[in-house]
């Protein structure tokens, strides 16, 4: 037999007990609510993309003494192409960089760059000299450019030999023929070498357009002259895709 007092007391204790758990149970899920939650986010953690840009231009620095060139006063407007070679004297050795260095100290001449056979840009002088490379010559039936390229154009010399008439006031016709054919010509890392540097002279110098008015050969300022020749592929720089 159960005791009605007792029965009373243990369903009060229970009652309790459940009040307390009900008390401590939605204190908990107010504490939880309010627990900021710290979880980063995409937008706070990624960096901000920036697009890619392309790597400079590679270029050797071996600069030819400076009295072999002089302070430039006009703005940069043309680029002169010109071959050069040291076959008149090293025919087994026309492309040595240290045997075409020397040509342009003996003959006190400069241009800016040299590009040599396997693309590689080598600097002679700085752009903001004025390097001795076209001489005398006339452009366009402007006065301006008369006997005076030289103030307004860079100039790039590229290892290189043309044709057999070209080549006639240097070498004779059986000494011609007996060169390496390779050697004839430009290679096809020239080719891109110039194009990049083109458009990194163009990007610094907005004067220098980009076309045959102000991109132009020696042969072409200065009738006398070979280079760079009929060998010489225009097309291959000259690419609207280049632009």
């Amino acid at each position: 037999m159960t005791h009605p007092q007792k029965t009373d007391n243990l369903r009060f204790r229970r009652l309790i007990f459940m009040a307390i758990f009900i008390v401590l149970l939605s204190g908990c899920a107010s504490s939880a609510s309010e627990i900021p939650d710290t979880t980063p986010t995409t937008a706070s953690t990624s960096a901000p993309t920036t697009a890619p840009t392309a790597p400079p231009l590679p270029i050797t620095e071996n600069l030819l003494p400076e009295d072999l060139s002089d302070p430039r006063e006009e703005a940069i407007t043309h680029i002169v192409i010109h071959f050069i070679s040291a076959v008149t004297n090293h025919r087994e050795n026309p492309f040595d960089a240290g045997l075409i260095r020397q040509i342009f100290l003996d003959a006190e001449i400069s241009s800016h760059y040299l590009i040599a056979r396997d693309g590689e840009i080598i600097r002679l002088v700085p752009e903001d000299r004025v390097a001795w490379h076209a001489g005398p010559g006339s452009w366009a039936g402007d006065e301006q450019y008369t006997n005076k390229m030289n103030r307004y154009a860079v100039g790039v010399e590229l290892m290189g030999i043309g044709t057999r008439q070209e080549m006639s006031q240097y070498l004779s016709a059986e000494e011609y023929d007996r060169l390496d054919p390779t050697d004839i010509g430009f290679t096809d890392e020239q080719y891109q070498s110039l194009a990049r540097l083109i458009a990194d002279i163009r990007a610094r110098h907005p004067g220098v357009l980009f076309d045959r008015a102000h991109i132009l050969g020696h042969d072409e300022y200065n009738l006398s002259k070979p280079d760079p020749g009929e060998l010489f592929d225009w097309e291959r720089i000259m690419d609207d895709n280049l632009r």
